[in-house]
């Protein structure tokens, strides 16, 4: 009888040891949790720390004073190995903002993802609110402000394959954009038969384009040069879209005083045949519209409709991605805009042209088209020849630093920018290019890009034998050894 009471004080003793154990495991568990929770270390350890922020873009956090909602509406699963990618590398950059934001209570940066093939209720609802067109964009948005970053803008390429990661430079620009209280504005003039911002007309309204300066958060509005005294202050463009009357020379006057004494930016559509009275103006920054129209024959260069198809550009920042994933300019009646030679050189100008017609193009002078359409070797000029031309000034300050001043950017159309052409082929691009180079949308901030290091191995069936057989060597030295022991175990 006392054998079997001593058994029962053991087994409970034991019992109560045990229970006594697990108690303690978890409470050190759940301590650790609560400490890793509250007192965490994190370091970036890769080589060219990818996944880290730089100073500056931390110091711009801890600076905000309004919270920063992140939509990413980019699919984490695709049949698209980029796509994936992609999203891998925003998921890791866009989870640093949100954890440097935690030091900051008045200005959290939150992320919501948004898979647009499995939650397509909310995609809707994002799609409907921000005016988002496409899958594979981010939102930022802060208070009534946002702006939408399509997965394009974050890479640099060259002859197709992506060479550098600009996340961290388009995002923080993006933040500072929605949370500051001064948006950037373009004014688009008018008084000249201009086209109109808020014009639905598929030939000569610009609403699309006005949506898209809008997902920018960029503000636009209409001015009338002959109204006022001077461009107002708060402009960052000044945008001339196909003028069907010639600019006074007081208007022109206003806006040499904006190129040149205000650094200011002027972007113009000229439409062949139509006088815009800009031919001055275009002399003192080295660049020549002339009076003809372009023509090619060829079927390979023209849409159905008889639209040109540009597809030559110059390497510069505006047309690279255009270049390097082969997309294209549609574009109705054109005419040539090239740098002028005859106008007088200056050191401190450059003058870029940025996009061609094909080599079977020719530009006729407007006065002979009624007579004779054919090519003309003595009077007609043989393509490819230039039909957007920029130019920008330098401005050398006192420290011998070089400033960026004025920058003026001159289309020899307007219409692959109405409506009805600009969803088509890379007219949305083009465009979109163009506004974020000439006011410097993603240049402001010295945050380098990082570079993209792709490594690939080639192996053999011999090579991949013997790593095989190598990682197979330890564990099956360890089962030997263990069926060994079993073995004399059991005799």
């Amino acid at each position: 009888m006392l054998l079997k009471e001593d058994f029962k004080r053991v087994r409970l003793t034991k019992t109560v040891h045990l229970t006594f154990n697990i108690l303690l495991t978890l409470i050190l568990v759940i301590g650790f949790n609560i400490l890793a929770s509250t007192h965490y270390f994190r370091k970036d350890l890769t080589k060219n720390r990818f996944y880290s922020l730089s100073p500056e873009t931390l110091a711009y956090i801890q600076k905000l004073n309004k919270p920063v909602q992140i939509f990413i509406t980019i699919p984490p699963e695709s049949s698209q190995p980029d796509t994936s990618e992609i999203f891998f590398m925003v998921s890791q950059l866009i989870n640093e903002y949100e954890h440097a934001s935690r030091f900051n209570p008045n200005a959290k940066i939150t992320v919501e993802y948004i898979d647009p093939y499995r939650q397509m209720q909310r995609a809707r609802q994002i799609a409907t609110e921000f005016g988002v067109q496409k899958d594979n964009s981010i939102i930022i948005k802060s208070e009534d402000n946002y702006r939408q970053i399509t997965a394009n803008e974050l890479f640099k390429t060259k002859k197709g394959s992506i060479e550098e990661f600009k996340g961290e430079q388009v995002f923080t620009s993006a933040i500072l954009n929605v949370t500051g209280s001064q948006k950037e504005k373009i004014y688009f003039t008018k008084g000249h038969g201009e086209m109109r911002i808020n014009d639905v007309d598929p030939l000569r309204g610009l609403s699309e384009i006005n949506h898209l300066l809008k997902t920018y958060n960029i503000d636009t509005a209409q001015i009338d040069l002959s109204q006022i005294s001077e461009i107002p202050l708060d402009a960052n463009l000044i945008i001339i879209a196909s003028p069907q009357t010639p600019l006074l020379p007081e208007e022109v006057e206003q806006l040499r005083r904006f190129l040149l004494d205000r650094n200011g930016r002027l972007l113009a559509f000229l439409d062949p045949i139509q006088p815009h009275g800009l031919d001055d103006l275009l002399y003192e920054w080295g660049i020549l519209a002339d009076n003809r129209l372009i023509i090619d024959s060829h079927n390979n260069s023209k849409t159905h409709t008889g639209d040109l198809v540009l597809r030559n550009f110059t390497n510069h920042t505006i047309t690279n991605f255009l270049e390097d994933y082969q997309l294209s300019v549609q574009a109705g009646l054109t005419r040539p805009i090239r740098p002028n030679i005859a106008s007088p050189l200056d050191p401190r100008r450059t003058v870029i042209p940025l996009i061609f017609s094909s080599p079977t193009s020719w530009a006729k002078h407007s006065q002979q088209i009624a007579t004779k359409i054919d090519f003309d070797s003595t009077k007609d000029l043989q393509g490819p020849l230039p039909v957007a031309t920029l130019a920008q000034r330098s401005v050398n300050s006192q420290l011998e630093i070089n400033i960026r001043g004025g920058r003026m950017i001159v289309f020899g159309n307007s219409s692959f920018i109405a409506n009805n052409r600009i969803n088509a082929l890379g007219n949305r691009m083009m465009f979109q290019n163009t506004v974020n180079w000439a006011i410097d949308l993603n240049d402001l901030l010295n945050i380098p890009p990082k570079k993209l290091k792709k490594f690939q191995i080639s192996l053999s069936q011999n090579d991949l034998l013997c790593i095989a057989l190598g990682m197979l060597t330890i564990p099956g030295s360890f089962a030997c050894i263990g069926l060994f022991i079993f073995a004399i175990r059991r005799r």
